[in-house]
């Protein structure tokens, strides 16, 4: 605080007496009263020394990208006093993203649209202030997989995308997860890789369903596959044999590809009964 030289003096022979005030490192208004036959008070005011330190608000923030915060800017004496009426010049360090205005004592930071870390700054008259930055990628609210249902022939190739949203609505770039990726089939088949934000299915050789699973920070999303024929590679007569002439019979037509998976009977299908009396064949196409 303020200190006198002197608490109590006597009046010399013109009446008047002094005492000296030394401030103290507060600014503000500082008041000294002397009293004798008459009472009388002084006021000094204290005004802040030269900028030393500027303060910004708030301190080491994370930002979710994409998104806006605003900071403001405070300077400071020797002795901690604040000091008004100062316009700061803001900038930023390690593409964090862009301020604006870029003068005045706030600003408003307009995050980048990826996950990274910088500073912000605000300086005047040679002092400059600064706080670090994270911008993350928020929270996984959402995965999508692309395509999520198709169709793929026996021994043939799929490739999947995966995709993540956060709490905005804004796209996660796929260099800040780790995606894994888990085949569920009970009909053979292969991923590959299985971390990343893409994999491929390879089929195998019988047909069926098959699911596929992609997950990143606890959230899951999953494709299905039908394993499907390819083109028709056997056609065949159940039973083999010989059938009684006049007589009813039946011949179920079996319609294979490569592998021996049966084709859904939904293909156009021609039988050519062939010969006379007991040499009659047929054939199907």
């Amino acid at each position: 605080g303020a200190s006198l030289s002197a608490t109590t003096t006597p009046t010399g022979i013109n009446g008047t007496t002094s005492s000296t005030l030394t401030l103290g490192t507060k600014s503000g208004t500082y008041q000294v009263t002397a009293q004798g036959s008459m009472q009388v008070t002084f006021t000094a005011t204290a005004t802040p020394g030269a900028l030393t330190t500027i303060n910004l608000s708030p301190q080491s923030p994370s930002i979710v990208m994409n998104r806006q915060q605003q900071f403001t800017a405070a300077g400071y004496d020797q002795y901690n006093n604040a000091i008004s009426g100062l316009i700061y010049n803001w900038a930023t360090e390690g593409n964090i993203g862009s301020v604006n205005p870029t003068t005045g004592t706030s600003t408003i930071l307009t995050a980048a649209s990826y996950p990274v870390i910088g500073t912000i700054t605000a300086g005047t008259q040679g002092v400059t202030g600064k706080t670090e930055v994270t911008i993350t990628y928020g929270e996984v609210i959402t995965i999508t997989i692309t395509p999520q249902e198709i169709e793929v022939v026996v021994q043939g190739t799929q490739s999947f995308i995966a995709q993540a949203f956060n709490q905005f609505g804004d796209l996660i770039p796929d260099a800040v997860l780790n995606y894994t990726w888990q085949l569920i089939s009970t009909i053979g088949g292969s991923i590959t890789p299985t971390t990343g934000s893409v994999t491929t299915f390879t089929a195998g050789t019988n047909t069926g369903q098959v699911h596929i699973i992609v997950s990143a920070d606890t959230k899951q999303a999953q494709a299905t596959v039908t394993v499907i024929p390819r083109l028709i590679e056997k056609v065949g007569f159940m039973p083999v044999g010989t059938l009684t002439a006049w007589m009813p019979g039946t011949i179920t037509i079996q319609i294979q590809d490569n592998f021996g998976n049966p084709i859904p009977a939904t293909v156009t299908t021609t039988i050519i009964v062939s010969g006379d009396g007991d040499s009659r064949f047929a054939t199907a196409s």
